[in-house]
């Protein structure tokens, strides 16, 4: 397992996402912040915006606090959502899956499913990855989401964005809270629903949320480990599928 905070996850995941960019000094860096350091030097060459440094990444990711369970080739619940994994000729590294869209409020968001297709150089798609903290989707259809979530939230108090956070709340007044659902809509016609805390996460100790979602340039897309917080995520390889099934605590 790669580990997330000496930075290896993130080098794997960059060199994927921009070998361009990459430089094999990344992943022979013994030192974990030098590692992490080289990690961010990769990401700015990507012109990505930071949100975090590489004392964070040394330290683990601030929002990758709950629990989930990973398991591989045992049989997921009976009540699983499950669908197929997709291989990719170009990389078997990651864990591609099928996604036609996504919904907000039970209403479909309106962009090409075709933003997380995976062409036939194997470049695109999506991934399920547990080393990325926040789910990554493709601008257009992450403007959709954000746009149809905040049409639907008009009723709560905003806050100024945080980090790479740019929908965020002040809820610092309210003591219940009600949200749309998202979920995501599998290519083999099943639907993955989240819970709101999945989605609407806190960022500081004032009562500041922010809907847990951001944007990437790349042509990869990415279900991140908030995302799957509280679900026991299982997956057949032998058979090619997984599955998710949220975990009920009492």
């Amino acid at each position: 397992m790669l580990d997330l905070q000496d930075g290896e996850a993130y080098a794997h995941l960059l060199n994927v996402l921009a070998p361009e960019h990459s430089h094999p000094s990344t992943l022979a860096a013994k030192d974990p912040l030098a590692r992490a350091k080289l990690v961010l030097e990769h990401a700015d060459r990507m012109g990505c915006k930071r949100y975090l440094t590489a004392k964070d990444i040394v330290e683990g990711f601030k929002y990758k606090s709950k629990s989930s369970t990973l398991e591989f080739n045992s049989a997921p619940p009976g009540d699983s959502v499950t669908t197929a994994l997709l291989k990719n000729s170009k990389i078997d590294t990651f864990y591609y899956i099928g996604l036609n869209g996504m919904s907000m409020g039970g209403k479909p968001l309106s962009f090409p499913s075709s933003l997380f297709a995976m062409d036939v150089s194997g470049n695109g798609g999506i991934i399920v990855d547990s080393g990325t903290a926040i789910t990554r989707l493709q601008t257009q259809a992450y403007n959709s989401l954000r746009d149809a979530f905040v049409s639907m939230t008009q009723h709560l108090p905003s806050a100024s964005s945080v980090a790479l956070f740019d929908t965020c709340y002040d809820l610092s007044s309210q003591r219940v809270v009600r949200v749309p659902t998202v979920s995501f809509q599998f290519s083999d016609g099943k639907s993955l629903s989240l819970p709101a805390k999945n989605y609407l996460i806190p960022v500081d100790s004032a009562g500041t949320f922010c809907f847990a979602f951001a944007p990437t340039t790349s042509s990869l897309s990415i279900i991140g480990n908030v995302q799957q917080q509280g679900t026991r995520v299982s997956f057949d390889l032998a058979n090619s599928r997984v599955g998710f099934f949220t975990i009920q605590i009492i």
